[in-house]
């Protein structure tokens, strides 16, 4: 899979760092998804996926077609439309970086930022905090109107806005390991 225009330049200052590897990374997301159950991922399908700000005539089209089609259709499912703010993995084999970088990141308001440790490394697990979904078909029934989806659209737009803002304020960690480049100080 691809990595994100987005987030690129962030993961090869991380990246130019020796004792860093990135190993996943999301620059946030709109997402269609359909499954036999909200808690179901095995069985989740992406119908439609963004990221970036899906054109309003796009949107609308397909979320119409999905209202048309659950209706119709009587999908015995689930629908719903997903901001999804950005997520970033970094290991990092150094204790004093792991420390310096997970407090670069509380300070930057980034507490979904949690450490796992791995046999030989660290992993920093950066989640943004802000989230929406709107369901659209449960069970082969709508639980919106289509008159409504104008305002959906509306809504959608201001939750990934707000996870541009999450995305660049990561931006915050390039800062800090371009520092240490110049900085012989750290320890």
């Amino acid at each position: 899979e691809r990595v994100d225009p987005e987030i690129i330049q962030l993961l090869k200052i991380l990246n130019s760092d020796e004792r860093i590897i990135t190993s996943s990374s999301c620059s946030g997301r709109i997402v269609i998804l359909e499954a036999l159950s909200p808690t179901h991922k095995p069985s989740a399908d992406f119908i439609s996926k963004w990221h970036r700000k899906p054109p309003r005539a796009e949107f609308l089209e397909i979320t119409s077609s999905i209202l048309r089609s659950c209706r119709q259709d009587g999908r015995n499912t689930f629908v719903w439309c997903s901001v999804q703010p950005p997520i970033l993995d970094i290991h990092v084999c150094d204790p004093v970086l792991v420390i310096k970088l997970l407090d670069t990141l509380y300070k930057s308001g980034f507490k979904n930022a949690c450490l796992k440790t791995l046999k030989n490394s660290y992993m920093i697990m950066v989640r943004g905090t802000t989230r929406c979904d709107i369901p659209l078909c449960v069970k082969g029934k709508t639980v919106i109107d289509a008159s409504n989806l104008d305002s959906i659209y509306e809504i959608v737009l201001s939750y990934f806005d707000y996870a541009e803002k999450e995305l660049n304020r990561l931006y915050i960690l390039a800062d800090f390991i371009k520092s240490l480049k110049n900085n012989t100080s750290f320890y």
